[in-house]
């Protein structure tokens, strides 16, 4: 109850209590999904609710994530914990191992890893597993991102991050049904890249910002350009040489009208177009 105050502001659940009088046969989930904007949006939300408890208490807080009094919160039950393996890669002992609105937490250590970190899941049951991930790095700061494995297919994260630039991982894999049971294989690993990719925006939809990714397998000159729907450029992004790597570059939506976007990438190996829809 306190994220959704804390993430969603002070009306969140007078409105959920308005949709709960207008139709007293609705169930709560289905009065805060329609709260929200739909069933996907509250499996996000769900995801960084879960987020935010592993980011909480003196062990696991950070100074730019989470709930406003986090640190006075008790320290997060970590089902799993990892240290100096090559790769994490477990499936819990039964099939539906992750009971209904619950979550398992697991700590990664780097210490014995090199080269950027992918995180992902498979062997999914249901279709309402989520992902969630956050990267603790070592000036302090946080980074986390979100994933909803629609329809309980595989989903991987290739983030921007090194081993080590890292303190740790923190991963969440939670099952948002209401009367399903769920089982799941998570990993986490190294992944450095092979070829040229214009990696998937993250979030998609957004606003009003939203990071487009690429990977180099090898230095390269590189223009990233955003268009409208109707090929008007909208802004050139990058227009550099950069080292080989995973690369993660921002842009804002703020001053644009909701829409259809295309993101092109051009490397001395050709040249690459995604989409990504912006909702205000």
């Amino acid at each position: 109850a306190i994220f959704f105050q804390e993430k969603y502001g002070p009306d969140f659940w007078p409105g959920v209590w308005d949709i709960i009088v207008a139709n007293p046969n609705i169930t709560m989930v289905d009065a805060m999904s329609e709260r929200l904007g739909g069933a996907t949006a509250f499996q996000r939300a769900y995801i960084e609710s879960q987020l935010w408890h592993f980011a909480s208490g003196p062990q696991n807080s950070a100074p730019d994530y989470g709930f406003d009094e986090r640190e006075a919160y008790p320290d997060p039950t970590i089902n799993y914990y990892f240290y100096g393996a090559d790769s994490l890669s477990v499936s819990p002992a039964s099939p539906d191992s992750l009971q209904p609105f619950s979550a398992n937490y697991f700590d990664v250590q780097p210490s014995a890893f090199s080269g950027y970190v992918a995180v992902g899941l498979a062997n999914i049951t249901i279709p309402k597993v989520g992902l969630g991930i956050i990267g603790y790095f070592n000036d302090g700061t946080t980074e986390s991102a979100i994933l909803y494995a629609k329809g309980g297919r595989p989903v991987k994260y290739q983030t921007t991050w090194t081993w080590s630039e890292l303190t740790k991982i923190g991963i969440v894999v939670t099952n948002g049904a209401v009367n399903e049971g769920a089982g799941y294989k998570v990993f986490a690993r190294s992944e450095d890249p092979q070829i040229v990719q214009l990696l998937p925006n993250f979030p998609n939809p957004f606003y009003p910002e939203t990071s487009i990714r690429f990977s180099l397998p090898k230095p390269s000159k590189v223009t990233l350009k955003v268009y409208d729907i109707t090929g008007r450029l909208v802004q050139t992004l990058r227009n550099a040489r950069f080292p080989a790597g995973y690369y993660k570059v921002p842009f804002n939506g703020s001053q644009l009208a909701s829409g259809v976007y295309f993101y092109r990438l051009i490397t001395n190996e050709g040249a690459f177009v995604k989409k990504m829809t912006l909702i205000k």
